[in-house]
């Protein structure tokens, strides 16, 4: 997603430099420990680079309605590093998406696994006191039913797929920088 984050946001004017730190089934709570592979990764670049704009949070696929509290302390200790070396960036929550193989795993429909989601991401910015969500979530919820010729996700039918990064990147472009990305090419 950030490269077609970048590509999106340049086409509408916009001068950006993104970074990730990913892996399969990483929680925010790995991102914060410093001991964890992953916690390494994130105190190296927020250590090499002083002037982020903005710190986008995505956790687990389900934690944030399965797991609260887990969810809600990786939300918290992630704050508090970004806080002690990026004062002035915002921190984005990235309310990620239902799809139709979890959905079915809990009983669900798509639209009713992203409102929990939506909800668990909604509860951690007011305990939190952040501001900014970036609703992918209720995006992918919107085509999948307005637009079912359009297949979101991967073969896995969990992951998004290429539509569904790229619904997540203009997502992001239009939440974050306020580009409207029906003028990208």
């Amino acid at each position: 997603i950030p490269g077609i984050f970048d590509n999106i946001a340049e086409d509408l004017g916009f001068k950006c430099e993104t970074y990730s730190v990913t892996g399969p089934g990483w929680y925010l709570e790995s991102h914060a420990n410093q001991y964890d592979n992953c916690g390494k990764q994130i105190d190296k670049l927020l250590n090499a680079c002083n002037d982020f704009d903005y710190i986008v949070l995505q956790e687990q696929s389900m934690a944030p309605f399965q797991n609260y509290n887990k969810f809600l302390n990786g939300v918290k200790a992630m704050q508090a590093k970004i806080k002690d070396t990026k004062f002035n960036a915002e921190i984005v929550l990235y309310e990620t998406w239902g799809s139709p193989y979890s959905a079915n795993e809990i009983g669900s429909t798509v639209a009713g696994m992203e409102k929990l989601l939506r909800e668990g991401y909604a509860r951690a910015a007011q305990e939190c006191g952040i501001t900014s969500i970036s609703p992918v979530g209720k995006a992918f919820t919107k085509s999948y039913y307005d637009n079912p010729n359009i297949y979101l996700w991967g073969g896995d039918n969990r992951h998004q797929g290429y539509p569904g990064a790229y619904l997540s990147a203009c997502t992001h472009v239009a939440h974050i920088l306020g580009g409207d990305v029906r003028n990208t090419t």
